[in-house]
């Protein structure tokens, strides 16, 4: 037994988007007139849906740059104006009792979605999935990254951009941890990634927003914002955009 959430809408317009958005689960649209505006919403109308937008919970540079990519807990798209959601579960036996488990949702890298289309703006919203944390103890409260780990994530994120044609470029980072929220975030470990971002991105010409600037809400669960945080986080990273 399945259930599923699949939308699709298209819309009249035919005219090829000249920005880019690209995401994980901060940037999922609920729905392109949603009333409880978030962070996705907010840039979309920024661009008057001017955008080709892209976002699968989980995600992190690489798994726009490989193939075989999936999401589990959400995946959304608005590209040659239709706009899709996918959610999908199914209901297995477990010790006898049924339960809803996620689906796999696999999509293409970027490149093949896109081919060699020439954007104006780029805006990369990553950082949180590329950092280690669980429900309990980061573990990078008691260890430093290693090299091997450093590399990985600049090897990431150079073959992401390298797979995209530009002329702007806004790479919108991490949050700072949310005391006492359900997932652990270690403030020196997301400082540490941005000095990683920045120098990666520095050779694309792109720009790093720093979102550790921004107010820190209690809501949310760590990694997540409330709606209404979601919303001055999207309005403040907005008039930083062209």
């Amino acid at each position: 037994m399945k259930s599923i959430i699949l939308l699709i809408l298209t819309l009249s317009s035919t005219l090829a988007a000249e920005n880019l958005y690209l995401g994980d689960s901060h940037s999922y649209l609920y729905g392109l007139n949603a009333k409880n505006k978030r962070l996705g919403n907010i840039i979309l109308d920024h661009f008057d849906q001017n955008l080709d937008y892209f976002a699968a919970c989980g995600s992190r540079p690489s798994s726009w740059a490989q193939d075989d990519s999936f999401t589990s807990c959400g995946y959304t798209q608005f590209f040659e104006n239709k706009f899709l959601t996918f959610y999908e579960t199914e209901t297995i036996i477990k010790n006898g009792k049924p339960k809803k488990v996620p689906v796999k949702y696999y999509f293409k890298k970027i490149s093949e979605t896109i081919g060699h289309k020439h954007y104006k703006n780029v805006i990369l919203n990553f950082g949180d999935n590329m950092l280690l944390w669980n429900k309990q103890v980061s573990p990078w409260q008691t260890r430093d990254l290693k090299k091997e780990n450093i590399d990985y994530r600049f090897k990431e994120i150079n073959s992401l951009l390298t797979n995209i044609r530009f002329e702007n470029c806004f790479w919108v980072g991490p949050t700072y941890n949310i005391p006492g929220s359900t997932y652990t975030k270690h403030d020196r470990h997301i400082d540490e990634l941005y000095d990683i971002i920045e120098q990666a991105i520095s050779p694309f010409g792109c720009q790093l927003l720093d979102s550790r600037t921004l107010p820190i809400t209690k809501r949310g669960d760590g990694i997540h914002h409330g709606t209404e945080a979601s919303r001055k986080w999207g309005e403040a990273i907005a008039l930083e955009l062209p």
